[in-house]
């Protein structure tokens, strides 16, 4: 009795696994096969598994992570058609990534076109909620409002500065140990 409702259990949740079952040992003994039945079940559920995997592999395209911040942080009008697919599809699969898409563009789009209304009311619906996925980003943000307020107004930029700045210490580093402040001032003058 427990035997006939251990069958009939399994048939509820796989009926074609024990139907055939029989079938395909039957086949295997015909070439020789003398194992057990559950060494027959045991070979035809990696199998299954093993094909699943495969279709899901075959199925599913795989984004990598960089490629991933690349698309969001790129507008859609710059976007390859194979790209904006796979971002489209990576929408219907993470909805919350599409929301996350929307802040990541509303700020581009604040910062390019230099408009700090526009940032400072994003900044504001970042920082309404800990639970915003820019929250974190938001408040460091904010910790430097004056010097980011005064980066949307001018035109300024002390890039060229940080980039003397770079190439001095990267000459020391490479000098370091080697010679003096004279040598250093003759290579600086050499290769300004």
């Amino acid at each position: 009795m427990c035997g006939c409702i251990y069958q009939e259990s399994h048939k509820i949740f796989s009926p074609t696994l024990f139907d055939k079952e029989p079938e395909i040992d039957a086949q295997l003994r015909k070439y020789g096969y003398t194992g057990t039945l559950s060494g027959v079940r045991v070979a035809i559920e990696s199998i299954r598994k093993e094909r699943k995997r495969q279709g899901i592999k075959e199925s599913s395209v795989r984004i990598s992570r960089r490629q991933m911040i690349s698309y969001v942080w790129k507008r859609k009008s710059r976007l390859l058609e194979k790209e904006l697919q796979l971002l489209e599809q990576s929408f219907k699969m993470y909805p919350s990534l599409h929301s996350f898409h929307q802040m990541v563009q509303t700020f581009r789009e604040a910062f390019d076109e230099r408009n700090y209304p526009a940032f400072f009311k994003w900044l504001e619906k970042q920082l309404s909620s800990p639970n915003n996925h820019l929250y974190d980003c938001a408040l460091r943000l904010r910790r430097d409002l004056q010097s980011i307020k005064l980066a949307f107004s001018t035109s300024y930029s002390n890039g060229v500065v940080e980039g003397h700045v770079h190439r001095l210490k990267l000459m020391k580093r490479i000098m370091y140990g080697r010679a003096k402040l004279d040598l250093l001032c003759f290579w600086q003058l050499k290769n300004a």
